[in-house]
C-alpha cells in the first residue's frame, strides 16, 4: 500500500467543471512540415507532446518533441526542432518547413519501446530534459511493474545528450507501480533536488500526482545510466469527482520573485477529453509552498488539429516559457501535432488570485 499522504483533494481547492479559455493559438506545426535531418525517414507520421527552451538571445524557441515515424509499435523518439519567435503568430504549418534533428532515442532496457513526453529544464546552468521511457517489458502482460520509468539526460559541453538517471518508485514505499509518468526535475539549492511525477498503483488502479525528493548528485557526470530508486513522495492534488487522473505538465515557470506557475492536465471521469489548468507554487528557502489553483480549466480542445488527430480531444502541455508579459505553453494537439499557446500572465495570475488557498501550504515530504 501507497505510503505517501495526501495533501489536498480537487474539492478542498474550490475547483470547478468549466473552462475559461484563455489561451491564445499562435501556432501549429504538423508532421509534413518537419523534415528529419541525417536519417534514412525525412518524415515522422506524427509529432506531438513537446518540451520547450526559449532563447530570446537568438530569437530562437527550442521545441523537444515526441517523434514517431510509423504505427506499427507506435516507438518514439525525441527530436530538436528550432523556431525562430518572430514567426509566432503567423501561419506556421502553410508558410514553413522546419528542420528537426533526433536528440534521444531508444538505446537501453529503460526506454528500447519508446523515449517520449519530455519536458525541459535547466539545473545548475545546465540543459536537461526528463522523457518518460517505455521500459522493456512495456509489452508483457507476465511483466507489468514499472512499464514507463522516467530518465533525464542533459545536454554534454560536446553537444551530445547523455542519459544520466532513470528514477524507479520503490516498492517498500509506493507498493506495486505499473506505470511513472509526466516527470521532470525542479531544484531550489545545491542541496535539494524535487522529482514531479505520476505514478499508476496495480493495487487500486489509482493514479497520484506527487512530489518526491532524489539525491541532488544522481544527475551529475558518471560513466553510466544510474538506477535512482525513490523512497518518499506527497500527493500534491487529488482529481476531483469529475475526473478520471491528474498529470503534472510544465516545469515551473518564475512569475515574480520566488513565485512560479506550474501548468498540469486533466483527463474527465469518462476518459474523453485532456484539459488544462495551473497552480501557483512559492519557494520559501527550500520549501514549496502552494498558494493557489485556477478555478476552471484554462484550457481546452477546440480547434480542428485539437480536437482530432491520433487521439482526438486532447491539448497535452509539455512545455512553458516566459516571455515579455506572456507564458508559451507548448503542448500535443490530438497526439499528432505541435501546438503553442500564449497566455498574458496578469489573466492567469488573476484567476489563480481569485481562489487562493486560505493558508498556502507547506509541501512538506514525509520522513523515510
Amino acid at each position: 500500500m501507497m505510503r505517501a499522504r495526501v495533501l489536498l483533494t480537487s474539492e478542498e481547492a474550490g475547483r470547478l467543471p468549466e473552462t475559461k479559455d484563455i489561451v491564445r493559438r499562435v501556432g501549429a506545426i504538423g508532421p509534413r512540415h518537419v523534415i528529419i535531418k541525417g536519417f534514412p525517414v525525412e518524415r515522422p507520421v506524427s509529432i506531438f507532446n513537446p518540451a520547450m527552451i526559449v532563447d530570446e538571445r537568438r530569437d530562437t524557441i527550442m521545441l523537444f518533441p515526441r517523434v514517431v515515424l510509423g504505427y506499427y509499435m507506435y516507438v518514439s523518439s525525441i527530436a530538436f526542432v528550432p523556431v525562430s519567435i518572430s514567426e509566432l503568430g503567423r501561419n506556421m504549418a502553410r508558410s514553413y518547413k522546419y528542420q528537426a534533428e533526433l536528440v534521444l532515442y531508444p538505446d537501453s532496457k529503460h526506454d528500447v519501446w519508446g523515449t517520449e513526453d519530455p519536458r525541459a529544464h535547466y539545473l545548475d546552468g545546465r540543459l536537461f530534459i526528463t522523457y518518460v521511457g517505455r521500459a522493456v517489458n512495456y509489452f508483457d502482460p507476465r511483466r507489468w511493474r514499472n512499464r514507463t520509468r522516467p530518465v533525464t539526460a542533459t545536454l554534454s559541453e560536446s553537444g551530445k545528450w547523455v542519459k544520466r538517471a532513470v528514477f524507479i518508485p520503490s516498492v517498500e514505499f509506493f507498493g506495486d507501480v505499473v506505470s511513472n509518468k509526466n516527470a521532470f526535475l525542479f531544484k531550489p539549492d545545491d542541496e535539494h533536488l524535487y522529482l514531479f511525477h505520476r505514478i499508476h498503483t496495480k493495487e487500486d488502479d489509482g493514479f497520484y500526482l506527487l512530489l518526491s525528493t532524489v539525491p541532488a548528485g544522481v544527475v551529475k557526470e558518471g560513466e553510466k545510466l544510474r538506477e535512482v530508486y525513490v523512497d518518499n513522495g506527497l500527493v500534491v492534488l487529488k482529481p476531483a469527482e469529475w475526473e478520471l487522473r491528474l498529470g503534472w505538465g510544465t516545469p515551473p515557470v518564475e512569475v515574480e520573485k520566488s513565485k512560479f506557475v506550474v501548468i498540469l492536465h486533466a483527463l474527465d471521469h469518462e476518459g474523453v477529453v485532456y484539459r488544462v489548468f495551473a497552480m501557483l507554487l512559492r519557494l520559501r528557502g527550500s520549501i514549496l509552498e502552494l498558494e493557489s489553483i485556477t478555478p476552471t480549466y484554462i484550457m481546452e480542445p477546440r480547434e480542428s488539429f485539437e480536437v482530432y488527430g491520433d487521439r482526438p480531444l486532447v491539448v497535452f502541455p509539455c512545455g512553458a516559457a516566459r516571455l515579455d508579459d506572456a507564458i508559451l505553453i507548448s503542448y500535443g494537439a490530438a497526439d499528432i501535432s505541435i501546438g503553442i499557446g500564449s497566455v498574458e500572465v496578469s489573466e492567469l495570475m488573476d484567476m489563480l488570485e481569485s481562489n487562493r488557498l486560505e493558508m498556502p501550504l507547506r509541501l512538506e515530504l514525509v520522513e523515510k
